[in-house]
């Protein structure tokens, strides 16, 4: 490209001064002027006669300079604005929970959880010390805070307001008829049939539903565990409660509770239905023998309504454990089913006399003893039936320590 091409400005001089270029430049990349000087060439001479000024163009201030121009050349580093000073961090002290670590030490963190000092209670005022003690207090995994938990999940469940109203359900049917049974057969009585006197109660329609509610809710009890693991929300569980066995102990209060309220209103609503079924019969219009007893609202018949309500509850720990155990809903059912409502039978079936003698100890006759008249003394009744709860409820709770979720 010749210099001629190039736009020059100036008088008489036509242009940028040779002299004042870099010697082992091009012409063209010396001549070309420009609006910007490099810090290392050297000032521009002052104006000339003609009342120009002339200026020293560096070789990387225009894109036709030659690619060895440029190398020749390097900009300064352009200057960084300071940044602002980093606010104070705010220190905040958290409290490991008590025994959990050896020595009982707490660390000082910042806002970002990043441990800076591991500091001895004694050295820091006791004000402040005494501050986040009970804050940690607050903030730890209590084992009220796991049944509080467990509690809504169960009441978020929609299986559980359904069995909750089969419940209900199911025990003022079984109530109207039973005493609906219980009428017809005094009625057959008075037109000639025979039959052993009996002494009709109230209650009587609450102590014949026992093992069918016992049924109903411990398929929630079963439910309420295994769904988890069919989720795969028991991860989230266990990793809120790192030591696992508060989670099965305050499922097993939540299901208590729940039960026995449950159980206690279905078993008096039950007595409260059936009763108007026999209740136009008088002790006058009875058979010889039999008598009628109006108990709804006595103490002996609230106690027995008590009663029955923990024995439904040492049975419901017992499903809750078996589904513990075998982590899956149909087989924890199905083996709630077999050890009420099947081995009974067979063991009826059979005619060996030690076969009689374990009758009396299955769970569905020995709980009988704890609410009337069983194979077994009450003591003993209620002893053999927290067996058949907690036995399995131990084991469940040693093998969720020990095995992956």
């Amino acid at each position: 490209m010749s210099d001629d091409y190039l736009p020059r400005r100036g008088g008489q001089h036509g242009g940028v001064s040779q002299q004042s270029a870099q010697p082992d430049l091009p012409p063209a990349a010396q001549t070309w002027p420009g609006p910007f000087a490099s810090p290392s060439a050297p000032p521009p001479p002052e104006e000339d006669d003609t009342g120009q000024t002339e200026r020293v163009v560096t070789p990387t201030q225009h894109p036709l300079a030659p690619a060895h121009a440029a190398s020749a050349f390097t900009p300064p580093p352009p200057v960084q604005p300071p940044l602002p000073a980093p606010p104070p961090p705010v220190t905040v002290y958290a409290f490991p929970p008590q025994g959990q670590y050896p020595g009982e030490t707490y660390a000082e963190v910042t806002e970002v959880a990043e441990v800076t000092q591991v500091t001895q209670p004694e050295t820091l005022e006791p004000e402040v010390a005494a501050v986040a003690l009970e804050s940690s207090r607050r903030n730890r995994v209590s084992f009220l805070r796991v049944c509080k938990s467990e509690w809504i999940k169960l009441f978020t469940l929609n299986s559980t307001w359904w069995v909750l109203f089969v419940t209900i359900a199911a025990a003022l049917g079984l109530g109207v008829l039973m005493m609906g049974s219980m009428r017809a057969l005094v009625t057959d009585i008075l037109g000639g049939s025979t039959m052993t006197p009996q002494e009709l109660r109230a209650t009587d329609a609450a102590s014949q539903s026992v093992q069918l509610l016992q049924l109903i809710l411990g398929v929630l009890a079963v439910l309420f565990i295994t769904n988890e693991y069919s989720s795969g929300q028991i991860r989230s569980s266990l990793t809120a409660v790192p030591k696992r066995w508060p989670v099965l102990a305050a499922k097993t209060v939540v299901i208590s509770v729940v039960t026995f309220f449950m159980s206690g209103l279905s078993y008096y609503g039950a007595v409260l239905a059936g009763w108007p079924m026999i209740a136009r019969f008088s002790n006058t219009e009875l058979p010889e023998g039999w008598s009628l007893v109006d108990d709804r609202f006595t103490v002996g018949s609230l106690k027995m309504i008590a009663l029955m309500s923990l024995a439904t509850v040492l049975t419901l720990i017992f499903a809750l454990a078996v589904g513990a155990l075998l982590r899956n809903t149909a087989a924890g059912i199905s083996t709630v089913v077999v050890v009420l409502f099947l081995l009974p039978v067979f063991m009826n079936i059979l005619s060996w006399d030690w076969a009689a003698t374990a009758h009396g100890y299955l769970l569905s006759s020995c709980q009988a003893g704890i609410y009337e008249d069983g194979p077994l003394d009450f003591v003993k009744s209620l002893w053999v039936t927290g067996v058949w709860a907690f036995a399995p409820l131990l084991v469940a709770g040693v093998i969720l320590q020990v095995r992956d979720a």
